[in-house]
């Protein structure tokens, strides 16, 4: 991309050409890769594959500069929307590439190799002590809290619908989909030779990209010129409806929204129909409703507690007691069927009604 200026006068006239300023003279004392690792970190939406969504990250920062088992350090370790582990190796300028005893994009590929046996319990921990630190914490080791916080971020961030997924359900999906890796290579420009290393290993399969962040001054202003690189958009990605399929390669799924429970219809007169919008609110429903038949102790799986401390989504019941909700509908089909079957309920006496127009019915 060339970036020029407009000159006005009796009509419309071409300026000087704006050159590229170097990040490292961008700061006073000069800007370091720390502070370029700063800005991918409070703005991960710079890494985002196609257009840049203010707000809506495709990368969840994990860790920075990780330290792995050959005793070396990544730049950052992210969690893309699909649970696939990203290696980000950043870089200011070409200067820094040329200064190096082995090449940018091996180095990263080694760490990525390096952390290709990284499981989901690690990832939880990585991400536990990256908020820890985020939150003023000097402490190495993580406290449950901020693990228990590290899985509702990761939670939020791979929840391809409106469904919640339990922590069991969570950490299987990071597991199958950690295997596949990604790096990311970030500088202000980049080595001719580095471009055409990535072109030929995306050529071989190997998924490695770059992204250009380089900045300007405009006047008295700092602008910054975002663009991936490698690989370039191609001509399908302006067409987005008529983009074919290359051959051997498989349209990814879009994300479908999950069919959310609407209606909650009991045949007992009493209750009647109760509208509820998450699956959650479907277990407090009929967990209230078999303690009003007199159920004496909930069904085992349902973790509850006098107060919300150590639950997952808690919700207060009746007796005053806190239930975990953090179930996906088909455990909350079965704790809730459970439940009623205890008191004694008859089979299909609750329907559950759904936006799609299904229809449940409890217990089964």
């Amino acid at each position: 991309m060339e970036l020029f200026r407009i000159e006005q006068g009796e009509g419309v006239e071409l300026g000087n050409q704006l050159k590229p300023i170097r990040f490292s003279t961008l700061l006073q004392g000069s800007a370091k890769e720390r502070d370029l690792e700063d800005l991918i970190v409070a703005r991960p939406e710079l890494l985002s594959w196609d257009r840049v969504q203010v707000n809506s990250p495709e990368l969840l920062i994990i860790a920075r500069q990780p330290r792995q088992s050959n005793r070396r350090r990544a730049d950052l370790f992210a969690i893309d929307r699909k649970g696939r582990l990203v290696v980000v190796e950043v870089k200011r300028d070409v200067a820094d590439e040329q200064g190096r005893g082995e090449a940018l994009e091996f180095q990263a590929i080694r760490y990525a190799a390096a952390a290709s046996t990284m499981s989901a319990s690690q990832v939880v921990d990585h991400l536990a002590r990256h908020l820890a630190i985020e939150g003023g914490s000097r402490r190495r080791e993580t406290s449950p809290q901020w693990r228990g916080r590290a899985i509702e971020v990761l939670r939020s961030h791979l929840a391809d619908t409106t469904e919640e997924i339990s922590d069991s359900e969570l950490i299987e999906q990071l597991e199958e989909s950690l295997s596949d890796q990604r790096v990311f290579l970030v500088a202000a420009d980049f080595d001719p030779d580095v471009l055409s290393a990535c072109a030929w290993l995306r050529g071989k399969g190997v998924d490695v990209a770059c992204f250009r962040l380089r900045p300007y001054r405009v006047g008295e202003e700092i602008v910054l010129q975002r663009e991936r690189v490698i690989p370039p958009r191609e001509l399908g990605e302006f067409f987005q409806s008529m983009a074919e399929v290359k051959k051997g390669r498989s349209r990814s799924k879009p994300r479908v929204k999950a069919d959310s429970p609407v209606a909650i219809v009991n045949q007992d007169e009493e209750y009647g129909v109760v509208e509820v919008s998450r699956w959650r609110e479907v277990l407090t429903v009929v967990a209230n409703y078999a303690l009003d038949q007199g159920l004496a102790e909930l069904p085992a799986g349902l973790r509850a507690a006098a107060t919300e401390e150590g639950l997952r989504a808690p919700a207060k019941l009746q007796n005053g007691q806190y239930v975990t909700t953090s179930f996906s509908a088909k455990d909350i089909r079965r704790h809730a069927s459970t439940a009623l079957t205890a008191i004694g309920c008859p089979a299909e006496q609750i329907e559950i009604r759904t936006e799609a127009g299904k229809t449940f019915r409890l217990p089964e």
